[in-house]
């Protein structure tokens, strides 16, 4: 298994810049996966990781900061990811995209 790693900050959401995102290949499944580091202001949030290829969008809960990446999200040269989370209050928090290259096989 591949864990690609992202930071969250408030509406921001970036690529970890100490992993690797180099020589991804398209066609996965199961394979790899999606580590959120959240900062304070998600604390309480029930979370959903967007993936997007394609034009087709594939929600996916976060659970303890962690989703696989649907194999539906993984069949071109990218996909992109974003966030949303909402806490019992009421509160809604969404992210911005941030897209990742994949080789084509």
């Amino acid at each position: 298994m591949r864990i690609l790693k992202f930071n969250v900050h408030g509406q921001s959401i970036s690529k970890d810049p100490k992993c690797d995102f180099n020589g991804i290949a398209s066609g996965t499944k199961n394979y790899l996966k999606a580590k959120f580091a959240f900062r304070s202001d998600w604390n309480g949030m029930r979370v959903v990781a967007v993936f997007k290829c394609l034009n087709k969008e594939y929600p996916t809960k976060v659970i303890n900061g962690e989703c696989n990446i649907p194999e539906d999200a993984l069949v071109w040269s990218n996909f992109s990811v974003y966030l949303i989370g909402e806490n019992s209050e009421g509160v809604r928090i969404k992210t911005n995209k941030v897209s990742v290259e994949q080789e084509v096989v």
